[in-house]
């Protein structure tokens, strides 16, 4: 490889390496978003409880059945999840979970350190083998999902 061929494959890992890295970002900032997802859903439900403990308005049976089979129809239309708030004390309440931004991120989060690692080991000199044929992580599909690897004082 000429030293223009390496400049030019280095400088395509680097933005693949950055590309893996803004969308780690947008995807963090997604699951952020979808953190608000519980209050949306039960929102009426919750407000309901809250009238009805502070007095607000007198409690109707039929009303809270109501709002309490809206809150279940959009969890199951929106393939949403209930996770224990404390697994140990289920009685402590659920929380409405949507599990595609954080299913995202864990993509995102590995193709961004796939695309570090292609562009670290090219510049260290040890990719001698082939590198993915010169494309971002994101154009070769879907890649598995593994644990996420972070070094000491580098920020993913």
């Amino acid at each position: 490889m000429t030293p223009e061929e390496a400049t030019a494959r280095l400088e395509q890992l680097e933005a693949c390496a950055a590309e893996g890295q803004r969308r780690y970002s947008e995807a963090l900032a997604a699951t952020r978003v979808a953190q608000q997802t519980g209050a949306e859903v039960a929102g009426p439900l919750a407000a309901y409880h809250a009238e009805v403990l502070h007095r607000q308005r007198d409690a109707d049976g039929d009303e809270a059945r109501r709002l309490t089979l809206e809150v279940l129809l959009r969890i199951t239309d929106d393939g949403l999840l209930l996770e224990p708030l404390d697994p140990t004390v289920p009685a402590r309440g659920l929380r409405v979970v949507d599990p595609g931004p954080a299913r995202a991120l864990e993509d995102a989060s590995s193709a961004a350190d796939a695309a570090r690692a292609e562009r670290d080991t090219f510049f260290q000199g040890r990719g001698r083998g082939p590198t993915g044929g010169g494309r971002c992580a994101e154009e070769d599909g879907p890649r598995p999902r593994c644990a996420r690897r972070r070094e000491p004082g580098r920020a993913s």
